[in-house]
């Protein structure tokens, strides 16, 4: 089963995401601290980064630097409310970048998009 950490602030998201993406399949974590997830990176065991920027002011942005620190190869999903976030060259590391909705349909999409591709190159090295 492969596991989806998500980042994010937002408790009633967190309820939200476990929901939806344990139906879909997945093992779902969540956390509210950058910290946490980068313990949790450390450990192993994350296919995929789901992270809010918006962690203490722009700590979410350190939090993506050092995630892909850990495990350069790890996709990350930036799901945040800040469009301002596009434009900054550190995020750009990310493979995908969506702005945050109540209809989690396109976070899902990418989600499986992204974890279709990396089991792809798997496959093919």
């Amino acid at each position: 089963m492969r596991k989806i950490l998500f980042v994010d602030e937002d408790a009633v998201r967190h309820a939200a995401y476990a929901r939806r993406f344990r139906s879909e399949g997945f093992a779902v974590e969540t956390t509210d601290s950058g910290e946490n997830a980068l313990d949790r990176i450390r450990s192993g065991g994350v296919d995929l980064l789901v992270l809010d920027l918006d962690l203490d002011g722009r700590k979410g942005v350190g939090v993506l630097r050092r995630a892909l620190g850990l495990s350069p190869d790890l996709p990350v999903i930036i799901h945040t409310a800040g469009a301002e976030y596009r434009n900054d060259f550190s995020t750009w590391s990310a493979r995908a970048f969506l702005e945050k909705s109540a209809d989690l349909g396109r976070l899902s999409r990418e989600i499986h998009r992204l974890l279709d591709e990396e089991t792809a190159e798997r496959r093919a090295a």
